[in-house]
């Protein structure tokens, strides 16, 4: 039996593959910016959007989604500021 492939990732894979922490892609696919699909409580993302939006992204300086995060003044309501 050929083993198939998921057509989705969790939010924690996509960060993972994108190279970013796991709370700003929940926060990116709270916002819109990060494609996903909620089944029930979870939070998915299809792996054909996460392809496209990233071959999508290669034509564009910069990531606007990651400016916009930088930029804010106040954390999303239930995250706190880290402490450096």
């Amino acid at each position: 039996m050929a083993t198939e492939e998921r057509l989705t990732v969790t939010v924690a894979e996509a960060a993972r593959l994108l190279g970013i922490g796991r709370g700003l892609a929940y926060e990116l696919a709270r916002l819109g910016k990060l494609p996903c699909l909620r089944l029930g409580r979870r939070m998915v993302i299809p792996r054909a959007a996460l392809t496209e939006m990233l071959a999508s992204a290669a034509n564009q300086e910069p990531a606007p989604a990651i400016h916009e995060l930088a930029s804010s003044q106040r954390p999303a309501p239930g995250l706190r500021w880290r402490r450096g």
